[in-house]
């Protein structure tokens, strides 16, 4: 029935296609610009003293509790209107991306950045998963001379080395 209607539901994506420190605007994905159909730009900033809402680097069950242990925490919701691509956007910055979908994920980028105050960075998101694997919440394995990563705790990795690099014991 959608299909022959034309109408299709919203949905919510996460542009970045990760987490963030919440201070930055990552680079955008593909998945939501490829079919360059209009968008509704929302922006949560989270406004917080002691614990960072972000789940950049500490494992999910303790964030979780002491995000539940708070007692306050504020997010601003940011609603932009509607970004509807045309082409006039694909003509004036051109020089933004070699596809269609870049220059829109450009344009709705620069859009959420201006009205948040968030800065934008570059960064790749491989850049943070190899911050993630020398902290140890992520292990890297080879398979067939291909480094690949997996979401299993390394087995009891120090949390602290030398400068010649041994191990302090984890224990007190």
């Amino acid at each position: 029935m959608i299909e022959h209607l034309g109408e299709y539901p919203p949905i919510c994506i996460f542009a970045e296609g990760g987490t963030t420190n919440g201070t930055y605007l990552m680079p955008f994905k593909r998945g939501g610009f490829a079919s360059l159909r209009a968008s509704r730009p929302v922006v949560l900033k989270y406004i917080w003293s002691s614990l960072s809402p972000a789940w950049d680097v500490i494992p999910f069950l303790p964030i979780a509790i002491m995000q539940m242990s708070l007692f306050y925490m504020r997010c601003d919701v940011i609603e932009l209107p509607p970004f509807i691509p045309n082409d006039y956007l694909f003509e004036q910055h051109a020089n933004k991306g070699d596809d269609k979908w870049e220059i829109y994920a450009w344009a709705v980028r620069e859009a959420m950045s201006e009205a948040s105050g968030l800065e934008k960075n570059d960064m790749p998101f491989r850049e943070k998963i190899k911050y993630e694997i020398e902290l140890g919440f992520k292990k890297e394995e080879k398979y067939n001379n291909k480094k690949q990563l997996t979401l299993e705790k390394p087995e009891k990795e120090p949390l602290l080395r030398t400068k010649d690099n041994e191990a302090i014991n984890n224990e007190l």
